[in-house]
């Protein structure tokens, strides 16, 4: 049963609102249109159990066979104006394949997603109706930009993208051997489309490497709002409750492997996390059994060891591999595990904190603070002593210090030259008026003796 469009509309909207406020808000935006009302009330119960649809979805369904089984069908097919080319990516909220334009009108390309055969129930389709609404209130030059949406002959819902020509965000980083400041530059660009996602009421959920690709002029885009949420406006963070388990363990926060309320913290986390995969080379995680559940639950208390000490042989990593790891960052080891240690320790430490509400408040606050990092300004991470304070200062303002000091050392050297010159013309001085003193004293006497 396909949807009207005022009825999405309304859906979405109350969606938007928090739980105990949509049943009203439907009431009154429905007015005395009595069956648009009912409709949208039965999607909204509709939509509650959407969540738990898709995070048990692989459990019930082989969803690789059946995108597999997409494939053969759909390649060279016309769906509206688009031929679609080649699948190029797949899971259990769809699968995206190449498409270019097929009406002869321009030439264009672009990322179109749509459900798996046998995977459009009505939950389904709520699910892919969010993430296109979703896409749509995004208008971000570090978000893939969704392009048009519609339904295919058979009644299945599809959605067409930005189609990215990139690599993920960390072979990008090694391939063209970024050094550290280089990677936390662009990486602000993944804060940047997260914090205007967020300002929209929009928590991503899954943030990882293959979700964060980067074109070949260094343009970063976030991708993939499949598992994302939106949040209730009723707070300013904003939160909703993980009913399962949809997400990727390697980059997921305590709270979401836990099941708990997800905010715009979560996001954050999953951020701290890139960023530490992006500059220590790996993630902490990386061996983590993404099926073995209680591990998941088990590791949600715990904090990721420390950036420097990770890029460390005391932790266990190969000789070897950390040459790599530093070779790829156009660095000497010396000088990356200096980079590391201190202002860099402390921001993904804060990041990465268990307790959401120690973490950074926000996106923008993060990064706020690794724009101070690279600005050699006192981060806010750390407890700002007046020691800590000078040192950043210095190191800021190197040129004006260094002017300083040698106008400092000028003034001393010719403060003391000076010095010197007086004692010196007193001491000719003196010595000029005792010999002066001593002729007369001579000239006196010779004269008493003559008398």
């Amino acid at each position: 049963m396909g949807l009207s469009e005022r009825a999405e509309k309304l859906l979405i909207e109350a969606q938007s609102k928090p739980a105990d406020e949509r049943a009203s808000f439907v009431e009154e935006a429905c007015g005395d249109d009595v069956d648009l009302r009912d409709e949208v009330l039965s999607l909204l119960d509709v939509a509650d159990e959407s969540e738990m649809y898709f995070d048990d979805l692989s459990d019930r369904v082989g969803l690789s066979a059946l995108a597999d089984d997409d494939a053969p069908r759909r390649v060279d097919k016309i769906i509206g104006p688009w031929r679609l080319r080649r699948r190029i990516g797949r899971g259990g909220m769809g699968s995206v394949y190449l498409a270019e334009r097929a009406d002869e009108q321009f030439e264009q390309q672009g990322a179109m997603k749509i459900l798996p055969f046998g995977l459009d129930s009505e939950a389904a389709r709520l699910r892919f109706l969010t993430e296109r609404q979703i896409l749509a209130r995004l208008v971000h030059d570090n978000i893939a930009r969704l392009l048009d949406g519609g339904v295919t002959d058979d009644g299945v819902p599809f959605f067409v993208m930005d189609y990215v020509d990139g690599l993920p965000i960390d072979s990008y980083c090694d391939r063209h051997r970024l050094h550290v400041d280089a990677r936390i530059r662009l990486f602000l660009g993944v804060l940047s489309a997260v914090s205007h996602a967020h300002s929209r009421l929009v928590v991503h959920r899954d943030i990882k490497p293959s979700n964060v690709l980067v074109t070949t002029d260094g343009t970063v885009k976030l991708l993939d709002f499949g598992v994302a949420k939106m949040l209730s406006d009723d707070s300013g963070a904003g939160q909703t409750r993980d009913l399962g388990i949809a997400l990727t363990p390697e980059y997921a926060a305590p709270e979401q492997l836990m099941g708990q309320a997800v905010t715009t913290s979560t996001d954050v986390y999953s951020l701290g996390l890139l960023l530490y995969a992006l500059l220590a080379g790996r993630n902490p995680r990386a061996n983590t059994d993404s099926n073995a559940i209680a591990a998941m639950q088990a590791m949600a208390g715990t904090e990721p060891p420390r950036l420097s000490d990770f890029a460390t042989d005391e932790t266990g990593i190969d000789t070897q591999d950390i040459e790599s790891i530093v070779a790829r960052r156009n660095t000497s080891l010396a000088a990356f595990r200096r980079t590391l240690k201190g202002d860099l320790d402390n921001i993904l430490q804060k990041a990465l904190a268990v307790q959401p509400d120690e973490r950074y408040a926000s996106v923008a606050d993060f990064a706020a603070d690794l724009r101070r990092y690279l600005n050699n300004e006192p981060v806010a991470a750390l407890p700002a002593t007046v020691t800590y304070r000078v040192r950043k200062f210095v190191r800021r303002h190197r040129g004006g210090v260094l002017v300083t000091v040698l106008t400092v050392i000028a003034l001393l050297t010719s403060t003391a030259v000076t010095a010197w010159q007086a004692a010196e013309a007193r001491r000719q001085r003196d010595a000029a008026l005792y010999h002066q003193q001593r002729v007369q004293a001579t000239n006196e006497f010779l004269g008493l003796l003559f008398s």
